[in-house]
């Protein structure tokens, strides 16, 4: 069975595991909602304690007058990015990096404002004390000193960037799969996912790696190029923080998962190149910079279009002739030649399109990578699935629950757990052929316990595994995966992966008894999501035969077994998008099954060459139900 959640009580789990202070505000900059660490801070007990309140009703009312200052910043400019200043109370002093934006209504009328702030207390006191070094140079003490400081933030910051992705995953994954919530919450529960991400991968980048050594060697390897894009964006919003630019992003789906084959530290220069020279060309006034990434075909398209000064087609043929330009008030030469030849060494292509007084669009293309094998792009589950779900973080639990309930529905069994011990204990009581039902979903790392995700694969031998993780960069954990026969799921591609019911004759031979020779007879089965549509054709055109409906693909296919494969199979061309699958798909899967009369009711006309030789169009009208009849 399903456990289900309130999704309010796993909005405010999620935002309570967050290791930042997380409020909204009316226009009046009364409370209208918060996070655990804000009422902590305050002092108070529970939500509704803070709702109503102002910041001159609280712990810090003496900064109360600052902190409505930058509030009225984000409601004027649309958007506050920086440090807030020092908050000292009697048992209490921090600074934070906080961001404000507008919060708006389904209608986009501003109501408020939504804020995160993070503590940056320790990464302010380190450079404090460099910059108190480079003023006196300190002696080798003091030098001492700052290096254990630094190498201290930087494990505090892997640690709160750890902390903070697993619920960022849950919320990134509950705002894609709640359609119940309404539109204002959902936009703001993205927009506040999308900040708080960025405030975790900027300490990241900035603190984490200070004490690995740089390497100038060039090596291509696959990337997974939109968490790559993210990443980079991440770090070039606080280099322009203080600056009036607005940073979007478009990915399509199939970009979500797509790698190419780069040499990541000349990639990131590359597009860290493009993107300043769009912020030149705004000449400090306020400006757009959109960063889209397309995968179709075969190619990876990156482009990075700017609403700025523009080009001449001069100065863009120049450009593209790898003829050098140089005055920076002239068009985009800054950069260029790493650009080029980062393209260059990377396979890719180049093109520029720009107006002048509207803004330049730069087009990149890349050959799309083949995905490697430790890579997981999407989820295939079999019916009367054991789903076992191990996670120390109990929001990914609730996430995964809102997640494949609509797939799922009730067949198959979801299992929650906590500790690695107890899954091994769980799965290694299992008799074999409940074992064989099992699909485990586990994290790789699990605080405070002496195993990982692998470990537990390992001593469960189990072949049906996900490890989710965001670790997924590592080449040890990769290694491990690839020996082991398991996929990596990275944790920021968990909101998107697809989820599938796997029907084939391979897997449901597992899951099977022994069975009888199918030996049920009528004249035709039919499957379509719509119910009134499809019992209003039958009722109209095959009163006068013996037909078994069917509404719901994945009831479907678990009775389908029941009958004769010469049965004659009328399938819809397209379901519902939470069933994950289509017409097609299920013809091919019955196919393979040995069911040889299949029959598709489709709207549109289909080429002969353009269907299986298997399957027979049949156009969704009278004319063509009709034609059922004579079949």
């Amino acid at each position: 069975m399903i456990k289900t959640y309130s999704n309010d009580s796993i909005i405010y789990q999620i935002l309570d595991l967050i290791p930042a202070n997380i409020y909204w505000k009316d226009s009046d900059g009364k409370y209208l909602g918060c996070n655990k660490a804000v009422l902590e801070m305050a002092g108070l007990n529970s939500r509704e304690e803070i709702i109503g309140k102002t910041d001159y009703d609280l712990k810090w009312k003496d900064f109360a007058n600052e902190i409505r200052k930058v509030d009225r910043i984000a409601l004027e400019d649309g958007y506050y990015q920086g440090e807030e200043l020092p908050a000292i109370l009697p048992d209490w002093s921090s600074v934070f990096m906080t961001i404000k934006a507008p919060l708006k209504d389904v209608k986009g009328k501003i109501i408020g404002i939504i804020g995160a702030s993070i503590d940056i207390t320790a990464r302010k006191e380190s450079e404090r004390l460099k910059a108190e070094n480079n003023r006196h140079k300190m002696e080798a003490e003091a030098h001492k000193a700052i290096f254990e400081l630094e190498h201290r933030f930087s494990q505090i910051a892997q640690h709160t960037v750890h902390d903070i992705r697993s619920p960022i995953a849950s919320l990134q994954m509950l705002a894609k799969s709640c359609d119940s919530l309404p539109e204002s919450q959902r936009v703001s529960l993205r927009y506040a996912t999308t900040e708080i991400l960025d405030i975790a991968n900027h300490l990241l980048n900035a603190y984490s790696n200070k004490d690995k050594p740089c390497s100038a060697e060039e090596v291509r390897q696959p990337v997974i190029i939109s968490l790559l894009l993210e990443q980079i964006l991440s770090e070039k919003k606080y280099e322009y923080e203080n600056l009036l630019i607005k940073f979007t992003t478009n990915f399509d789906s199939p970009s979500r998962f797509a790698f190419i084959n780069i040499d990541i530290i000349s990639f990131k220069r590359m597009i860290s190149n493009l993107i300043n020279n769009a912020k030149d060309a705004f000449e400090g006034k306020e400006g757009n910079i959109q960063i889209s990434l397309f995968a179709k075909d075969g190619s990876v398209v990156i482009t990075i279009q700017d609403s700025g000064k523009g080009m001449t087609p001069e100065i863009i043929e120049n450009i593209l002739n790898n003829i050098k330009v140089t005055d920076k008030k002239d068009g985009y030469g800054i950069g260029l030649s790493q650009v080029r030849d980062t393209i260059w060494r990377n396979f890719g292509r180049l093109d520029i399109k720009s107006r002048v007084g509207v803004g330049t669009k730069v087009i990149l293309v890349f050959p799309q990578a083949e995905k490697p094998r430790w890579f997981a792009d999407e989820i295939n589950f079999c019916p009367s699935d054991i789903i076992v779900i191990l996670d120390d973080d109990k929001s990914i639990h609730g996430a995964w629950d809102v997640k494949l309930t609509p797939y799922l529905l009730d067949y198959v069994e979801i299992m929650h757990f906590y500790q690695g011990l107890e899954v091994i204990d769980f799965i290694n009581d299992l008799s074999v052929r409940d074992k064989q039902r099992v699909f485990l979903l586990a994290d790789y790392e699990l605080l405070k316990q002496d195993l990982n995700g692998m470990d537990i694969i390992r001593q469960t031998n189990l072949k049906r595994s996900i490890v989710v993780t965001s670790h997924h960069d590592n080449v040890d954990i990769r290694n491990e995966a690839v020996e082991l026969k398991v996929t990596l799921l990275p944790k920021p591609l968990a909101a998107e992966v697809s989820i599938y019911m796997d029907y084939s004759s391979k897997q449901m031979d597992i899951l099977e008894e022994p069975a009888k020779v199918a030996e049920k007879k009528v004249d035709f089965i039919m499957l379509d999501d719509d119910k009134m549509l499809l019992d209003q054709l039958v009722d109209f055109a095959l009163a006068e035969f013996k037909v078994d409906k069917f509404y719901d693909p994945i009831e479907f296919m678990s009775r389908i077994s029941e009958y004769a494969k010469d049965n004659k199979i009328v399938l819809d061309n397209n379901y519902d998008k939470h069933y994950g699958i289509g017409g097609v798909s299920l013809a091919q899967q019955l196919h393979d099954m040995g069911y040889t009369k299949l029959y598709l009711l489709s709207g549109a006309f289909f080429a002969k060459d353009k269907l299986p030789e298997y399957i027979t169009p049949i156009i969704k009208n009278i004319d063509g139900i009709n034609s059922l009849k004579f079949i």
